[in-house]
């Protein structure tokens, strides 16, 4: 499979492609939903009916069809002017430990909110994309897909100031609504967040007998930060309708470190080597040190943690599958060895009990690369 079109498609975080199968199946774990079977099985066909290496060209392609599909059909909305003067006030989202917060944002925002102002009886983007537009299924669930067919169909700042009218719409009904039960902790042209107290059915009875002018998605979610591995790591905790946790998720955690918070503190698991690795430029790397803040390049550490090899009357010795001596025995005594180690170029002095200096020196060496491994 390749990892980065698969990671394009469904906005899966893929670090280090040659273990792309490990962290399918870690993000299966979480009761999110974040990828599924049915999806993985689609795009697994999808891929091997068009070629792993066409997939790229068959997007591409894909979407040109499909711009010069809509455009004659959705580019009337970019003539759209508010009938009525409005001025949406927004605000950051700055989320605060242990407070429960409940989100309304448009459910695929590009596509309901060009629908809703044309006036189209259109179904959900999956249905239209599969039916209409003759889309792959695999593809028909991709977000980044959708978002880069309209985004040349719809213009971008109508579309923003189309998105803040229903926004500002939504905020004046929140309004209606007595305003002790709630503070306004986050307002954008997309989403409104409320601070509510948790356990309190009241406010969200009161919120669900809201007339939306278009359908929200709607959630409610306890925000904790935690302290781990040397980061602030804030977690979402998704409540459902009697206040228990219906899945956990990171919010807005630097993807280089997004497996060793998400295993976790998602996940409750210990960590694998893998959750602690990044590819960058090529080059594998893997968190390490106090508090996983440092890293080295896996790739290195991946050479010389191979066996030793001894020639020369077993005096010197290699890296299996390398032409370069490593270490070189000076001295052998009933007590110890005087060792040469050619990478530091130094003389180290290890303890030997009866003349075992080969199992000295490789018990030297496979120390010496997990120091390097974690300090």
């Amino acid at each position: 499979m390749d990892s980065k079109e698969f990671e394009k498609s469904y906005g899966i975080r893929i670090p280090v492609p040659e273990h792309i199968d490990y962290y399918i199946e870690t993000i299966k774990k979480s009761n999110e939903n974040i990828i599924t079977d049915k999806q993985i099985e689609l795009y697994e066909k999808f891929e091997n009916e068009i070629g792993i290496n066409n997939v790229k060209s068959f997007k591409y392609k894909l979407i040109e069809k499909s711009v010069s599909y809509l455009k004659p059909i959705l580019s009337k909305v970019n003539v759209w002017e508010s009938f009525e003067k409005f001025v949406l006030e927004t605000k950051d989202f700055i989320p605060e430990h242990n407070k429960c917060y409940v989100s309304f944002d448009v459910k695929q925002a590009n596509w309901s909110v060009a629908k809703y102002f044309l006036g189209l009886d259109f179904p959900s983007w999956e249905e239209y994309s599969l039916n209409v537009l003759g889309f792959p299924e695999a593809l028909s669930f991709s977000k980044s897909l959708r978002q880069a067919i309209l985004g040349q169909v719809v213009n971008p700042k109508r579309y923003n100031n189309m998105q803040k009218y229903l926004t500002w719409i939504h905020l004046n009904e929140i309004k209606k609504i007595d305003n002790s039960l709630y503070k306004i902790a986050s307002i954008n042209s997309e989403e409104i967040i409320l601070e509510i107290t948790k356990g309190d059915n009241e406010i969200l009875n009161l919120l669900k007998n809201i007339s939306w002018v278009i359908e929200n998605k709607v959630n409610v979610y306890d925000i904790k930060i935690h302290n781990n591995y040397g980061d602030n790591v804030i977690v979402k905790e998704f409540l459902d309708c009697k206040w228990d946790i219906k899945y956990k998720s990171l919010y807005s955690v630097n993807g280089h470190r997004y497996y060793i918070h998400f295993k976790s503190l998602v996940l409750e698991e210990d960590l694998d080597d893998r959750d602690m690795m990044f590819k960058q430029e090529s080059k594998i790397f893997k968190w390490c040190g106090e508090d996983l803040k440092d890293f080295r390049e896996w790739d290195y550490v991946k050479k010389w943690i191979k066996p030793l090899i001894w020639k020369n009357d077993d005096k010197n010795a290699y890296i299996k599958g390398y032409e370069d001596m490593i270490y070189s025995i000076l001295q052998i005594t009933d007590i110890n060895i005087t060792l040469f180690d050619m990478k530091q170029k130094e003389e180290i002095l290890l303890p030997c009990i009866n003349r075992q200096y080969k199992e000295c020196v490789n018990i030297y060496h496979f120390e010496k690369i997990q120091m390097f491994i974690e300090r």
